[in-house]
C-alpha cells in the first residue's frame, strides 16, 4: 500500500506533467540548428542566410536567439508558456547571461510568441517585441512570406541587443538581406504585450 507521502509525490509529478508545455507521451523538439523549420515555411536560402547570421551574432555578443516553427501546438500547451519552457530545455543564452531569445511561430494555429531571458528583458520589453511583431510579422505571415518577414524581425531584435553590448551592428543588415536601419515603432496609445496573432 502507498503511503500518504508516496501518494501526494504522485499527484504532485502528474500536475507538473500536465501544466508542462509538451503533453505526456510527446518529446520536446531537438535543437539541431538556431532555425528549426518543423512546420517547413521557412525557405532553405532563408533559412541558411539566419542561421549563419545568428551564429555569428552569438560569437560577437553572446546573446542566443533560436526559431521554432511548428504547424500546431496541438494539445501542448499556450505558445506562451510552450516558447518560455522550449527556451529553458533547449538552454537558448548564456547560463549565467540569461540573454537567450526564442521565436515560436505556428502557422495553423495563427500564433507567435517571442519569450527572451531576463538579461534582454531591458533592451527588449514586451510592449517593443509585441509592437516590432505586429508591424513586422503579421503583414508577412499573412502574405506567406515567413522567410523575409523573419529576417527582418530578428534584424530588428539583434540590433537592440547588439547596440547595449556596445559591438559593431554596421553589417547586420546586409548579413540578414535586409534593408533600413532600426525601426521605430509609431507611438501608442495603449500599451499591448508581445502574445501574437494573424487575427482573422
Amino acid at each position: 500500500m502507498r503511503s500518504g507521502k508516496t501518494a501526494a509525490v504522485l499527484v504532485f509529478g502528474l500536475l507538473v506533467l500536465l501544466t508542462s508545455g509538451v503533453a505526456v507521451g510527446e518529446e520536446w523538439p531537438i535543437w539541431s540548428n538556431f532555425v528549426v523549420d518543423e512546420a517547413g515555411v521557412v525557405p532553405a536560402g532563408d533559412e541558411k542566410m539566419i542561421n549563419h547570421f545568428l551564429k555569428e551574432f552569438q560569437k560577437q555578443t553572446t546573446a542566443q536567439m533560436a526559431v521554432y516553427t511548428t504547424q500546431t501546438l496541438r494539445n501542448r500547451g499556450d505558445p506562451a508558456m510552450f516558447a518560455t519552457e522550449l527556451g529553458q530545455k533547449w538552454g537558448v543564452g548564456d547560463k549565467k547571461k540569461d540573454n537567450g531569445i526564442t521565436v515560436l511561430i505556428v502557422p495553423a494555429d495563427r500564433k507567435f510568441f517571442t519569450a527572451t531571458g531576463r538579461g534582454v528583458e531591458g533592451v527588449l520589453p514586451d510592449s517593443l517585441v509585441g509592437q516590432l511583431q505586429r508591424d513586422i510579422l503579421v503583414p508577412a505571415f499573412k502574405s506567406n512570406q515567413y522567410g523575409p518577414g523573419l529576417r527582418k524581425y530578428l534584424h530588428q531584435l539583434a540590433l537592440r541587443v547588439g547596440e547595449e553590448a556596445g559591438v559593431d551592428t554596421a553589417k547586420y543588415g546586409a548579413m540578414l538581406g535586409v534593408d533600413g536601419g532600426k525601426y521605430v515603432p509609431p507611438k501608442q496609445g495603449k500599451r499591448r504585450g508581445r502574445r501574437g496573432g494573424l487575427g482573422n
